[in-house]
């Protein structure tokens, strides 16, 4: 299962979706986080907010998730 998949298994996104971005917020002085996704077929972006519980664990797969979107960039450049 790739990292894409992971984060969406957590989230409960359908699988239709494709992740573009994570952002965050401030609110009453905490912070919070949203995953972005698109949706190709009906042209709508959707926002997921990510649960206190989850926090840590999507944040350490949204880093793989960079890194691997950083590797294929280079692989195609060559």
């Amino acid at each position: 299962m790739g990292i894409e998949e992971r984060i969406k298994e957590l989230l409960g996104i359908n699988n239709k979706e494709k992740i573009s971005s994570l952002t965050s917020y401030e609110k009453g002085g905490r912070r919070y986080y949203k995953v972005i996704t698109y949706n190709p077929l009906t042209k709508r972006a959707k926002r997921y907010h990510v649960p206190r519980t989850l926090e840590k664990e999507i944040l350490f797969l949204w880093k793989e998730y960079q890194k691997e979107k950083e590797q294929v960039k280079e692989l195609e450049q060559e």
